[in-house]
């Protein structure tokens, strides 16, 4: 496996005079992948080397695909004429010649390159007389221009395309494609009083157009910024602001190709199906198949498909904040800041859920479910039959809410140096996701598995440092995630029967860390840390059912949660002189 990565910036800056300054620049990066597997084996080889019957001509053992070859021709369908017997039943029998055949060396190249060109100035608007006659502090504004390409290319073998890698699991596709950005933007601080009636009241805002192309779409879209900064006493600052903010689709999500996925349950199957003859219709069953659907329920999984959709278009945030800055004179080197913020979110790039999109249609029927369902001639959706697209698509949104809060003070401890402590918390109100149509709303604060994710309400991080003299650093670090409780428990998702016993909860977790950066001498600097100081192991949840879901992997949650163990790490920084 090898990673490698080519970073390229550069730039220049100057003053043209009267308080107009410039700055431009551009970067252009490159990272790459080339993966290759030793020792794997072909799935299909392995049914070839052991489909064995005898040779017709000498009665000896041969693959029924060489045979095919011998008989009919090397282009016969399912003809192998370099196939070997691979005989597992009696010790030894296992040849170096069928070994041969049956490994392959599957690889996986790819890249992805950013290339970012920017180019801004700005004005100090009080040298041109511009600004408010109750401050004495100086406007400024900045405008500029931007373009932005990135590029994947991503190109897995045919043995990786196919899905022929024996305990790989799964088909790998490749993926080209580009996007095109170009953006226009601005940005004004206006003080508008200062030192009269408050110490200060200042305005902010900023705008940007964005215009977006990739070889499927064109799209556009802007964001903008309003907020509000005042100090009405000494050490105590309010906040405020409304934002617009847009997140446009990635080169993945635009063009990654469809993959199989599953899902566990589909309600129109069986003799006496779950859902009514009226519901199922709606899904795509007929009324001579309604009864006769085959069921797969428990037994397999049924079908469905997920990947990138070059109809995606930017998804839109508007975001409300208020919050207060304490920093209080008389206490040296202490603040604290407390924000309240409100985030309203349209057309989510998401995948909904095959589950959900099936159990939504037969509750709901609506379209934006109903038609992606699509089910074969026999009106089954299992092994061989249709599927649920369940490709990313533009979403209702989400509707979040919380506070956020921060603490830092740093003293000074004579000859021994200086401590500082540092908090940084959140609290979830509410987690609202909206799936669009006529589908109902659910919150999922406090909640994890499907169809939530991984949403704990509270989380934080505090961190205790000590300066001593002489260069030497030593810190201790606590991390904190809240606990969380199963989704699928409330009957509203309609998933209990794909809960496991004794996985309806998972615990808070804490994470202790510590860390010791020291000078060797002038130019040399040592970190020694070590992450995870207890060794606390992930909370582990079972694949396959309602608790795994969202950013799972390895049986736990390892963005929430650190899946490593005790994680010992050292760098050194070495300063050369021009």
């Amino acid at each position: 496996l090898e990673h490698e990565s080519i970073r390229l910036h550069g730039g220049f800056k100057g003053d043209l005079g009267r308080g107009v300054t410039y700055d431009a620049s551009y970067l252009s990066g490159r990272v790459s992948l080339d993966r290759q597997y030793r020792n794997n084996l072909s799935i299909t080889r392995l049914g070839r080397a052991l489909d064995v019957v005898s040779d017709p001509s000498t009665g000896q053992p041969i693959c029924r695909s060489a045979l095919i070859a011998s008989e009919h021709g090397p282009s016969a369908p399912d003809a192998d004429s370099s196939c070997v017997p691979w005989d597992v039943f009696a010790p030894g029998h296992v040849t170096a010649q069928a070994t041969a055949y049956l490994t392959i060396p599957p690889s996986m190249r790819g890249s992805f390159k950013e290339q970012v060109s920017n180019v801004n100035a700005t004005v100090e608007l009080d040298r041109w007389g511009i600004g408010s006659p109750w401050s004495d502090e100086g406007s400024a504004i900045n405008i500029g221009a931007e373009f932005r390409k990135d590029a994947v290319e991503f190109d897995p073998d045919e043995f990786s395309e196919a899905g022929d890698i024996a305990g790989f699991g799964e088909q790998v596709f490749p993926i080209s494609g580009s996007i095109d950005v170009n953006e226009i933007f601005g940005e004004v601080r206006i003080p508008v009083v200062s030192g009269k009636l408050v110490r200060r009241l200042a305005f902010e805002g900023g705008f940007r157009q964005s215009w977006y192309e990739n070889p499927e779409s064109k799209f556009s879209s802007n964001a903008f910024k309003l907020a509000l900064d005042l100090t009405a006493v000494p050490g105590v600052r309010l906040r405020a602001s409304r934002q617009r903010a847009i997140r446009a689709p990635n080169v993945l999500e635009l063009l990654a190709p469809p993959q199989p996925d599953f899902f566990l349950r589909d309600p129109c199957a069986g003799a006496s199906p779950a859902a009514s003859a009226t519901q199922c219709a709606l899904t795509g069953v007929t009324p001579a198949q309604y009864g006769h659907v085959a069921n797969f329920n428990g037994l397999f999984e049924y079908n469905a498909i997920i990947g990138g959709n070059e109809n995606l278009r930017p998804e839109t945030a508007t975001t409300r904040t208020i919050g207060i800055v304490v920093q209080p004179p008389f206490l040296r080197g202490f603040n604290a800041t407390i924000d309240w913020w409100d985030i309203k979110l349209n057309g989510a790039i998401s995948k909904i859920g095959a589950q959900t999109i099936v159990d939504s249609c037969i509750a709901i029927g609506d379209p934006i479910f109903c038609r992606r369902i699509n089910r074969d001639p026999n009106g089954s959706l299992g092994p061989g039959g249709g599927h649920v697209d369940n490709r990313l698509a533009n979403l209702g949104g989400l509707k979040v809410r919380g506070i956020d809060g921060s603490a830092d003070y740093s003293m000074r401890l004579g000859r021994l140096g200086s401590a500082n402590f540092a908090f940084r918390g959140g609290y979830v109100l509410r987690w609202i996701v909206d799936n669009g149509g006529l589908s109902t709303p659910y919150d999922c604060a406090g909640l994890f598995g499907a169809p939530c994710g991984m949403q704990p309400r509270w989380k934080h991080t505090a961190r205790a440092t000590w300066d001593a003299p002489h260069g030497i650093t030593l810190s201790l670090q606590w991390r904190h995630v809240g606990g969380v409780k199963l989704a699928a428990l409330d009957p509203q998702f309609n998933l209990t029967d794909q809960i496991s016993p004794g996985h309806a909860r998972l615990r808070p977790q804490d994470y202790f860390d510590v860390a010791t950066a020291f000078r060797v001498r002038k130019g040399l600097d040592l970190r020694v840390g070590v992450n995870n100081l207890l060794d606390r192991q992930p909370p582990l949840v079972v694949g396959n059912t309602a608790a795994g879901d969202g950013p799972y992997n390895a049986n736990t949650y390892p963005t929430w949660y650190d899946p490593l163990g005790r994680y010992i790490f050292a760098s050194v920084a070495v300063g050369l002189k021009p």
